[in-house]
């Protein structure tokens, strides 16, 4: 959505770092508070630890409530996946990547109307075709291999075109985005050698496919065209 936000340069940078620090912090408050509460075995055997360490401190009235916040944290998040994924569509599509329709943007809101519709129905088809786990299990590997392949795109562009303006930089480059892409594909490795175990679930394999598939089809039709 950086398109689409004021001030790019100075806003992108605050809310990646300030996002991160806040949620760092909060994480670690949560951790320590879930272990000193909880203690190890406690949260092992907690179902959801935020409303298991509510009724433990406040008792059983607020399990509820903190039930609660955490729906509305995951809507928070799925609508930010959602604003973030249609627009990767609309960019694609109006660079003839992807069927010209999905670049269709409403002339009084400028969003990215098909993509979003189309976007809707396939998420409608995976929540219709099996548990959580298993679409997470599908995503998961496929959307760390689209991260990898981000930051691969950061050295690529700036030896392509170095004189390209950036209103704001990687901090750390080199070296930061190296570390983030060499813990990113160690997991992808150890991820993908734990599915081809015996008995072991393969539907990570499927979404690794399924990304190589669409890779291949979109170089071949840019060779093509």
């Amino acid at each position: 959505v950086a398109g689409e936000v004021r001030s790019p340069g100075r806003t992108l940078p605050l809310a990646m770092l300030g996002g991160t620090v806040v949620v760092s912090l909060l994480y670690a408050l949560l951790c320590g508070a879930f272990v000193r509460v909880l203690g190890f075995d406690g949260l092992a055997a907690a179902g959801e630890a935020g409303s298991a360490l509510a009724g433990a401190v406040l008792g059983p009235e607020a399990v509820a409530g903190v039930a609660g916040l955490v729906v509305l944290a995951l809507l928070a998040s799925v609508n930010g996946t959602i604003l973030g994924g249609a627009r990767v569509a609309q960019a694609l599509a109006a660079r003839g990547l992807l069927p010209a329709p999905l670049a269709r943007v409403s002339p009084a809101t400028g969003v990215p109307v098909t993509a979003l519709w189309v976007q809707a129905a396939i998420a409608c088809l995976l929540v219709l075709s099996g548990t959580f786990q298993a679409i997470l299990a599908l995503s998961g590997l496929a959307m760390m291999l689209v991260g990898s392949l981000s930051v691969v795109a950061l050295y690529r562009l700036r030896r392509r075109q170095p004189e390209r303006p950036r209103p704001y930089r990687a901090t750390g480059y080199p070296l930061s985005p190296l570390l983030y892409l060499g813990a990113s594909l160690g997991t992808l490795m150890v991820s993908a050698a734990g599915a081809l175990e015996p008995g072991a679930d393969r539907l990570p394999l499927v979404g690794i496919g399924v990304w190589l598939l669409l890779a291949g089809g979109h170089r071949l039709a840019t060779h093509r065209r």
